[in-house]
């Protein structure tokens, strides 16, 4: 496993993509990202750096700026903890590490605390199967130019900052005269997140099917406490077989995140649509594209963009649920929801019953465990949370091996 920290230099102006320019502010706290990677991945994460020093930023890199007298350990855990983001490059050795899965593990642990956000990149066309990381979008870096890579490394790991572009108009727009050779194809960055076994959340995604293919649509939020399980609900309600007949490829998923303001919200959703962004405000020509036909837009922790650009987040869902025919999900930590939306009565997911939790267990760290005489007690200390359940039980599973 390798560490890359990046760290914004100060006051500079860098080149951030072909013909744009952006001006770091020095007194914004700096940034820090911690990326976690295997051996081979080596070239991408020495690429990742260099763009990332390149665009202005600074980057520590085990292999540039470690000494053979360092304590490896102790600078991981110090990376980890003090990491303002933790970036993962998921490639087929990632997967075998056992080393790798409790670094991205510990992570899911901060980001579930309400700081440092996952953000997986594919650096290969590989199965993604742990579920955790499964139920995230991962954004693929493969098969793209050197300069798409590099944009979309660099969208990732900016931050909230002022915006580059007018922010959208919350007005009434005539419909944007779309052509056929803008009609949105399937794409890498913003597909559904793979399908895995969940428990005892049968009601809770057949109630948010029915909101999606009801003939009257309004915006439906999923709400609840960190680690509940809103975005495996979520999951699965999107690949649910009626819902997979009704809306085909046209079912978006964004993860918000790490999106710190609505613009970048707004840019992810016009990665998925295959609209390119340009100095004019793209929301009227996505709005377009969504109404040709019947659509689902789910914002995945849409409470991060909220509680950073409460306005901007409230306006741009608002023209959100104006689309005719667009579902609209939002999965938010807590249970305060944004103002001035017409939102559905929410789905609220609650902690998992001392059975299901038990169940999940044993799904994932073998029935094995199944006859422990401590595990009854082991899963009620869990407070019924999936996610700390699912993280112990990989721990249960045992056996550390070297890469």
């Amino acid at each position: 496993m390798e560490v890359l920290q990046v760290h914004l230099r100060g006051h500079k102006r860098c080149a951030l993509s072909s013909g744009s320019a952006a001006i770091i502010d020095m007194t914004a706290r700096v940034q820090t990202s911690f990326i976690s990677y295997s051996r081979p991945d080596v070239p991408w994460a020495r690429w990742i750096g260099w763009q990332l020093e390149a665009a202005g930023y600074r980057v520590i890199l085990q292999d540039w700026d470690f000494s053979g007298g360092d304590v490896f350990l102790a600078k991981m855990n110090d990376a980890l903890r003090d990491a303002d983001r933790t970036i993962v490059l998921l490639s087929r050795s990632y997967a075998a590490s056992h080393y790798c899965r409790q670094e991205w593990t510990a992570a899911v642990r901060t980001e579930e605390d309400g700081k440092a956000p996952l953000l997986p990149f594919r650096v290969e066309d590989c199965p993604v199967q742990d579920p955790l990381l499964a139920s995230r979008v991962y954004l693929d870096l493969f098969g793209l130019s050197r300069q798409d890579a590099r944009d979309l490394v660099l969208a990732q790991v900016r931050g909230a900052g002022r915006p580059r572009a007018e922010p959208p108009f919350p007005g009434a727009e005539p419909p944007y005269p779309a052509t056929a050779a803008e009609e949105p194809a399937p794409v890498a960055v913003g597909h559904v997140p793979a399908d895995f076994p969940i428990f005892g959340r049968s009601e809770e995604v057949q109630r948010l099917v029915r909101h999606l293919l009801a003939k009257t649509k309004r915006p439906v939020p999923v709400i609840g406490g960190p680690g509940i399980g809103k975005t495996a609900i979520c999951v699965k309600a999107l690949r649910n077989p009626r819902v997979v007949k009704h809306f085909g490829s046209r079912r978006y998923w964004v993860r918000c995140n790490g999106a710190l303001s609505a613009e970048a919200v707004l840019a992810m959703l016009a990665t998925s649509l295959n609209v390119r962004t340009g100095p004019a405000d793209p929301l009227p020509q996505i709005c377009a594209l969504l109404e040709r036909a019947p659509s689902v837009v789910v914002l995945d922790n849409a409470d991060t963009p909220w509680e950073a650009d409460p306005d901007g987040t409230e306006a741009l869902l608002q023209r959100l649920a104006a689309v005719s025919g667009l579902a609209l999900v939002a999965s938010i930590r807590g249970r305060q929801r944004p103002d001035y939306v017409p939102w559905q009565k929410p789905i609220e997911v609650r902690p998992l019953s001392p059975r299901d939790g038990r169940r999940l267990f044993l799904d994932k760290a073998g029935h094995g465990f199944a006859d422990d005489p401590h595990l009854d007690e082991i899963i009620a200390a869990q407070d019924g949370l999936p996610l700390t359940i699912s993280l112990l039980a990989w721990q249960a599973q045992g056996g550390v091996q070297p890469r």
